[in-house]
């Protein structure tokens, strides 16, 4: 799974990501984190797959807390032995803290990402903005 600023799938199975491999949101201390974007979630199928599939999204704490409820759906593999993905795009408001972006098919977790909400620290010397 990977968590980008944007992302769209197209008809020829191909996926267009904008700054996607992100890991962490730096923002000003006393705002809020809108995390803005989109998870991607690659498969490889198996012959033996074919059929209906319960796939469940959620982000929660390391130690299992969701922070929203969980999206389910479904989706049906005619074939199996193929590759696809499937983009979530969500927009969350975050506490500072660590967060994993969990993706579930069957029951079974198939892709965790983590993620950390952070405060931005100026270098009041050189006016730069550091990340710790």
């Amino acid at each position: 799974m990977v968590l980008a600023d944007a992302a769209v799938g197209h008809p020829d199975g191909t996926v267009s990501l904008i700054r996607g491999g992100i890991t962490r949101l730096h923002v000003p201390p006393n705002k809020k984190a809108t995390l803005d974007g989109a998870a991607v979630l690659f498969c490889n199928a198996e012959s033996n797959d074919r059929g209906t599939h319960r796939l469940g999204f959620c982000i929660k704490t390391p130690n299992g807390e969701l922070i929203r409820p969980e999206i389910e759906m479904q989706f049906e593999l005619a074939r199996g032995d193929e590759c696809f993905h499937i983009v979530f795009r969500h927009r969350t408001t975050l506490g500072r803290g660590q967060y994993l972006f969990c993706a579930r098919v069957d029951g079974n977790t198939t892709a965790q990402c983590p993620f950390e909400v952070r405060d931005i620290v100026e270098d009041a010397a050189s006016n730069e903005v550091a990340t710790p």
